[in-house]
């Protein structure tokens, strides 16, 4: 008899540094609170992912950006370490006016982040439209990059297509989840991911678990 032994190996560190978050959605499982991870703790365990032969990083959360400074300075060592940056996360809801945004995204895109920015559209989501299309065209504007932008929605893709109508742009390929979203910048486009919710956890309690 022969014993095969599979051993996980994980290719993706993906830090969630704060639980803190501008929104508290009834389906999210995060703990609400302003719990941090200290910056030098990330740095040490990010090291540590190196050593082990990760390759990969991203970030969520709470709302990653709440916590910028932590954000700046663990992409600023995986930039040394030769790390291969996936996404972060983001409601794209968090900022207060356009000079936050701004100084905000101008620190961790100079810090070396070059990765994907997942906008979380959920029809859970009291964020404007207007405020996403403004992170967005941020993004864009900033990082120069037309293809840096991804959807991700829980629900209805309601909002998604709300979204597409006001920066004048249209949604294509649903079944493959692949969609162009057009504005004013030539190839701009996102991919879009729809997440099934099933009633567990938190959404088990819900009164109408698939309300919005």
């Amino acid at each position: 008899k022969t014993e095969v032994l599979m051993i996980f190996k994980p290719t993706q560190v993906l830090f969630a540094p704060t639980y803190q978050c501008n929104l508290s959605c009834g389906h999210c499982s995060v703990p609400q609170g302003n719990v941090r991870l200290p910056v030098s703790q990330g740095i040490k365990f990010l090291k540590q992912c190196r050593q082990a032969g990760i390759k990969e990083l991203g970030f969520t959360g709470g709302e990653p950006f709440l916590y910028s400074k932590f954000l700046s300075a663990v992409s600023r060592e995986a930039v040394k370490l030769g790390f291969r940056f996936d996404r972060i996360t983001t409601n794209a809801g968090w900022f207060k006016d356009q000079g936050s945004l701004e100084r905000t995204l101008r620190q961790v895109i100079e810090a070396g982040y070059n990765g994907m920015f997942c906008v979380s559209i959920d029809s859970f989501h009291k964020v404007p439209l207007t405020k996403i299309a403004r992170f967005i065209t941020a993004v864009v504007q900033m990082t120069g990059r037309v293809e840096g932008i991804s959807l991700v929605y829980v629900g209805s893709i309601y909002r998604v297509r709300g979204l597409a109508r006001l920066m004048q742009g249209q949604i294509s390929r649903i079944g493959r989840l692949v969609a162009p979203l057009r504005q004013n910048f030539p190839g701009l486009s996102a991919k879009i991911t729809r997440i099934n919710l099933c009633p567990i956890e938190k959404a088990g309690v819900l009164a109408s678990p698939w309300s919005r």
